[in-house]
This record gives C-alpha cells, structure tokens and sequence, in this order.
C-alpha cells in the first residue's frame, strides 16, 4: 500500500480536490519509487481514482508492464465539500473538524456530505475483503494517507476497531508522502501489517 506523492495543495496546508495533480516533487517522488517496487512483481495494480495516486501508480505500472486499475474503495477519506479548497488554518475549517472530532463517536452524525467512522469502517471492511477475493499472491495499491490509517487500524484490531482507536491512530501514525506499507493476508490467521511508512527510498 502506497501513499501519493506529494502535490502543491499538501505542501500549501490545503484541503485537496479529488482532481489534484503531483507537483514536481511529487513526480520525482513517484519516478523513485520505481526501483523500490519494482522486485514485488504484482500481477495487479490497484489505485484510488484520485489523480494525485494515478499518477504516483503510473511510472512503476509502466515499468512492470502491468495496467492500473482503478477502485473507489481506495479513495481518500470523504471530507465535507466545503473544506476544499480551504487553507487547515482557516477558522470556519477548524470549526468544522473540530466538531467532527468532538463527535466522531456518534456512528449516525454527519456534519454534511462527509463520510464518518461508520462509513469508513465499513469501506475499509469491503477494501480488504476484495483484496482477499483477488487471490493473487502480491497486490500493489497506491492510496492516501487517511484511508490507509484506517485500513491500518482495521488490520490491527478488526471487528474491535473503534471510533477511539480511529482517532488514535489518526493522530500518532503517520505516512510520508510515497510511505510503503506492507500487510499481509492468512485464511486461518487474516491479517497482519508487516511494515508501516518505510521511505527508505526518499533518503
């Protein structure tokens, strides 16, 4: 599972479009994945329908001969529309996340269009039960930050995770702009995370 690449919106502290492109780092972010990849021969590649990890997929697919093919399951957590385009410092946005966090426990809220832990909990249930379904020995993802935190807490914690270990693991685990990490999937044992945001190949 892979994080985009970086883009001008993250490094400007803004709330990002669906349609974000990678800025220059961002595509020289994804070029050097390349060879950090390449060794996992997947047969598939998956990617979230957002551009910004389109295009982080792009240059390792070409490389492996191998299509990318897009799923909504893997895109960016649902954010309220009206804090696209916002800086995170603005104050009608931190009022709106503020709140979220204040009531991230009631499971029937929303703040408007967003998705909350109930809905994510559930995408993130559907995600690992078609990477199961794929039955294909290496599946290389490209994702974002947000979702794969939550992927990560329901690897680790299952049908126990909670909108408390949601938060925690929002706050305290981060990736890196092209962070990999590693799960890994056993019928009799399910799943476990092998390695968490290595950027080894950004040194």
């Amino acid at each position: 599972m892979v994080r985009h690449g970086e883009t001008d919106s993250i490094a400007a502290k803004v709330y990002q479009r669906w349609d974000t492109p990678l800025s220059a780092l961002g595509f020289q972010q994804a070029d050097t994945l390349v060879g950090a990849l390449a060794h996992l021969r997947p047969t598939i590649i998956l990617s979230s329908p957002f551009v910004r990890a389109m295009q982080t997929a792009e240059p390792t697919a070409a490389r492996l001969n191998v299509p990318v093919t897009t799923t909504d399951l893997l895109a960016e957590c649902g954010k309220p529309s009206l804090l696209v385009g916002k800086a995170y410092a603005d104050p009608e946005a931190i009022a709106v996340v503020s709140e979220m966090w204040e009531r991230v426990a009631d499971l029937e809220w929303h703040h408007s269009d967003e998705e909350n832990f109930a809905d994510l909990n559930k995408r993130a249930e559907q995600c690992l039960a078609s990477m199961v379904s794929l039955q294909q020995e290496t599946v290389l993802a490209f994702g974002h930050e947000l979702f794969t935190k939550v992927l990560l807490g329901k690897v680790l914690l299952g049908d126990g995770y909670g909108p408390t270990d949601y938060a925690s693991i929002y706050w305290h685990a981060g990736i890196r702009n092209t962070g990999i990490s590693e799960f890994s999937y056993d019928p009799t044992a399910g799943w476990k995370l092998v390695s968490w945001n290595d950027h080894a190949h950004l040194a």
